[in-house]
This record gives C-alpha cells, structure tokens and sequence, in this order.
C-alpha cells in the first residue's frame, strides 16, 4: 500500500514539472546551440482566455524531426524567447491552442490547430529572429482566433523591445 501511495505522488508531482522546450525569460550563456524569439500579442476582451497554453510544432527540413515550442498566453509579454536549439534550417507547420485541464474543444478535442507555413534558420550563439508573429485574440461573445502571421515591421519592433531590454545578450540573426 505504501508503494502505491509513493508511485500516485510521484506521478501526481511529476505531472507538476515544466514542460520540456518551453519559453524562458533570459537566455542561457551561448554554447555552440540557437535560440528564437517570437513577437507575441494577446488580446482578451472577455476575460476568458480559452488556451491555457499554445506550442508551435517546428520541424528540421532534413531529417523531419519535430520540436514543440510552448508557451503561456501573457498579455504582459511582447515576445517569447526560446533556446537550447540545435542550428540548422527549420520550418513551424503548426500552431496548437491547449484548454485548461477538464476542458475541451468541440466535444472532444484535447487541442486546436492550426496549420502555418513560416520558415526560419537557427545560427549556433545567434538569437533568431521571427519575421511572423503571433497574434490571440478573445472577443466578447467568446469566440477567438490565433494567427501567425508575416509584417515588415515585426524584425524591427521585436529586435527594438529586446535591446530596450536588454536581458538577451546574443546576437541577433534575421533570416530571409
């Protein structure tokens, strides 16, 4: 009885942890791997924020190997930084909105997605820069969209607020 007590609490505690390849607020000392940063903006007109947190599916274009970026919806927050990412040219497929936990969508949906096409090369010691953004919108009724979506400005803004900052330190890479 007493193992079964020890496992349901590990388990229990377990469940508790961070999730692996989720955003930070500083970056890491530059150790031979990448880093991205993605402007984000949330706007909540109800209150409601249906996702308790979203991930961006980003896979390697030669190998097709997947890496999921989460994060959590902070209307506070003008970007999210992630690091601890191998070099190498990559392309996000997807964006995935999560319910809090004993929610769901449609009936029974653990997530919802939508699918993108953004491209995007991670430098060793660089910190890349999107050039999309994204975008949570919670209107009145309820109802909300995401979009990941490409604008001339976003490099700029984002690599302004991040120097304004001046918690980063890297190097900053702009793709074409």
């Amino acid at each position: 009885m007493k193992k079964i007590f020890s496992l349901l609490v590990a388990m229990g505690l377990s469940g508790c942890a961070s999730l692996p390849d989720q955003d930070v607020d500083s970056l890491k000392t530059p150790s031979g791997k990448g880093a991205l940063a993605v402007l984000t903006t949330f706007s909540d007109w109800s209150g409601k924020q249906p996702c308790y947190r979203y991930s961006l599916e980003m896979f390697d274009k030669i190998d097709e190997s997947k890496k999921v970026l989460n994060f959590y919806p902070d209307a506070d927050k003008k970007y999210v930084l992630f690091d601890d990412i191998e070099k190498g040219s990559y392309v996000i497929k997807a964006i995935r909105c999560f319910p809090r936990t004993g929610y769901v969508f449609d009936g029974n949906k653990t997530y919802i997605e939508s699918k993108v096409l953004s491209e995007l090369v991670i430098k060793a010691n660089m910190l890349t820069l999107s050039k999309d953004a994204f975008s949570g919108v919670v209107y009145d009724d309820g109802s909300f969209s995401v979009s990941f979506s490409r604008s001339a400005q976003t490099r700029e803004f984002l690599k302004q607020i991040i120097s304004e900052e001046d918690k980063v330190g890297w190097p900053f890479y702009t793709h074409e």
